[in-house]
């Protein structure tokens, strides 16, 4: 076995006989693959998983190894047939066959059950049987093709899986049945693997160059490890310029964050006893300390760009486990025990194989707040867990770019207020239509259109008395636009936006936000300033609705839009539970929108408030509040001089004079 040495099996045979749950809990978890028939397509038929979702709600259909042929939304009901849910479905079976093949490989080392040895050996040889003839398909956007997948994305992460459950068992396989598993899995998957290698720094090519480097090191081809470690795009390569000066990974999305650091690591475990290992590499620990600056109360990390509702949460932290017996990061071992909450640590199979022996906790305390003024630019801003700003303000991140430069998402008492929607399944709509664009966060937006690439930057961050002043901009000209080393498809028309500046100013205290947000163009262009609560508005205007509010996605998906009518300010409040959001409003004659849109599921709703206006310049300017019980603002007065703005905040016991500019 390459993954462990014969002392770490008997001292794992040694522990586990103080752990017997664990062995129940794997037993339970492989239990539908052991004690089923073994279900391997004849014929490459598998197709993307994420096509495995409701065209109507968005969300995941249901999955049942049993029935191929029809697949139930939860939802609404509604069941489906045909592609591409069948291939989709040989999708799940492939990933079921490959991560119990795992699960079983550590039941039989741990335990010598021979039955388990068994298993396996039957699903790699059923796959080294069909595995040459699979015919490359696929036509995902944004990936290579696959073979019993239909991206090589995923291609890559079933041989993963296949590569350590074949090294978990290969020292009971005969001479024979290794070449047979070899020759019919392993070759021609590393074949394919070096034709479809991705030529730009990016998830895919972590996960890929993780497969093709495990290959290559059970293959002993040296070929496959130079490629997939050492050359340009390889692994080194990946964490040399992959990861940012923070410590985010480029994407900036944690969700990618997490799945780039855990083929990393998927490759390190395999890897860290021969002489092809990266655990040295400097930028594995600032990986994890980004992750720690960044959780949130209830344990989560926020979601930014393409990051859908199920990612994100405390479970994904057990990739840390590997971390914490191999990085000194402060802090680590505090969201470990979180991640646990209600749970048993000794059932997890990374605690006991990777993790520390026991978790050092020192009950640190959640870090307030951070300016990001360089890496991946997410301030983010909280007192005492109770309210939270984060400011995105950074780089053009690629293919999981959402084009909101300078948006901003609000979180109190443990609440999304105005949140960051994030997305759906890829393969669903409402992914490119509607969650994947500017106008569907809370920023400005051109006429109606995504915002092009953009360096946006923090340009100013002072402490003052009433609290923190932050100034961010981005600045569209022609000239500024970057291109990382990775391919995305074009969801943007930069003519739009040529000769566009905005620049956004936040004066936070934990009790409300001020913001002054000009735009400035050099042509006459529709500019809305954009918010969106999760909750109902206080009070619905008594105008009639816009409709079509817009022919456009993703404002054609608003309804109930209705003008709110014109005053010099407005007051509106929102309702998310027992929390009120109040928004003071300084006109300068924009019309105001008020309506809903979808959530996330895209069959729940959400409170849109729209500002808009045309011309070369808009000053947009606000105060938002957020509270439980009675307001302690009674009065907001706005002075705009140009593009600078006064704010006079009246509250019970004092004044307070803001001066944005």
């Amino acid at each position: 076995m390459i993954q462990f040495s014969k002392k770490e099996i008997e001292q794992y045979r040694k522990r586990i006989q103080n752990n017997p749950a664990l062995v129940r809990h794997l037993q339970e978890e492989v239990k539908a693959v052991f004690t089923s028939r073994i279900q391997v397509p004849e014929k490459g038929i598998g197709n993307w998983i994420l096509y495995y979702y409701c065209p109507d709600c968005s969300v995941a259909l249901e999955f049942n190894r049993n029935n191929e042929k029809e697949h139930r939304c939860p939802r609404c009901g509604k069941i489906y047939h045909g592609e591409p849910f069948h291939g989709a479905w040989w999708s799940h079976i492939h990933n079921q066959n490959a991560i119990q093949s795992v699960n079983m490989g550590i039941l039989f080392f741990l335990t010598n059950e021979k039955e388990y040895f068994k298993k396996v050996k039957q699903i790699l040889l059923t796959y080294a049987k069909y595995y040459a003839g699979y015919e490359i398909h696929g036509n995902i956007p944004c990936n290579g093709p696959g073979k019993a997948e239909a991206q090589t994305l995923d291609e890559a992460i079933l041989i993963q899986h296949f590569v350590t459950a074949y090294d978990m068992i290969q020292d009971q396989l005969s001479a024979e049945e290794k070449k047979t598993i070899c020759e019919g899995l392993f070759l021609p998957a590393a074949e394919f693997l070096l034709k479809y290698t991705e030529k730009q720094i990016h998830n895919h090519a972590v996960v890929i160059g993780a497969a093709l480097g495990m290959l290559g090191i059970i293959l002993d081809r040296k070929d496959c490890i130079k490629i997939a470690v050492y050359d340009k795009y390889g692994l080194k390569d990946q964490l040399d310029r992959g990861v940012l000066e923070d410590g985010m990974w480029y994407e900036c999305a944690f969700s990618y964050h997490m799945y780039a650091l855990k083929s990393f690591f998927t490759y390190e475990k395999f890897a860290r006893r021969t002489q092809h290992g990266l655990l040295g590499h400097p930028n594995y620990p600032k990986m994890i300390s980004c992750i720690l600056r960044y959780i949130q109360e209830d344990g989560t990390l926020p979601i930014i760009n393409d990051a859908q509702l199920s990612q994100g949460g405390m479970e994904e932290y057990q990739i840390l486990e590997f971390a914490a017996s191999n990085f000194p990061v402060d802090g680590i071992h505090d969201i470990l025990k979180k991640s646990y909450q209600g749970k048993t640590r000794s059932l997890n199979t990374e605690a006991f194989l990777y993790g520390p022996e026991t978790l050092d906790t020192k009950q640190e305390k959640l870090k307030e707040s951070y300016i990001a003024q360089n890496g991946g630019g997410l301030t983010m801003l909280r007192e005492n867990g109770n309210t939270c700003l984060c400011f995105r303000h950074g780089p053009y991140a690629g293919e999981h770019e959402h084009f909101d430069k300078l948006a901003i998402t609000l979180r109190a008492f443990g609440t999304d207020i105005a949140p960051d929607l994030g997305t759906c399944g890829y393969g669903a709509p409402m992914h490119y239509q509607y969650y994947k664009n500017t106008a569907t966060h809370n920023t400005a937006v051109i006429d109606e259109s995504n915002q092009p690439p953009v360096n946006a930057r923090l340009v100013r961050y002072e402490l003052k008395e009433q609290g923190i002043y932050l100034e961010a901009e981005a600045d569209f000209s022609k000239d500024t636009r970057p291109r990382p080393d990775s391919n995305a498809p074009r969801l943007w028309k930069e003519e739009i936006y040529d000769g566009v500046y905005m620049n956004r100013r936040l004066f936070w205290n934990p009790k409300w936000l001020a913001e002054v947000f000009v735009v400035q163009a050099d042509r006459p262009h529709q500019i809305d300033w954009v918010m969106h609560f999760n909750g109902q508005a206080c009070k619905t205007p008594e105008t009639a609705a816009v409709s079509p509010f817009s022919q456009n996605p993703p404002f054609c998906f608003l309804e109930k839009m209705r003008p709110l009518a014109a005053s010099q300010e407005l007051i509106n409040t929102y309702q998310t539970q027992d929390i009120y959001t109040t928004i003071y409003t300084s006109q300068q004659n924009h019309q105001l929108y008020q309506g809903l849109g979808p959530g996330n599921p895209s069959d729940e709703k959400i409170t849109y408030l729209i500002e808009r206006t045309s011309g070369k310049q808009a000053i947009f300017c606000h105060l938002i509040e957020i509270r439980k019980d009675t307001p302690t603002i009674e009065n907001v007065k706005f002075d705009l001089n140009g593009k600078d703005a006064t704010i006079r905040i009246k509250e019970k016991q004092k004044t307070i004079l803001l001066q944005m500019k």
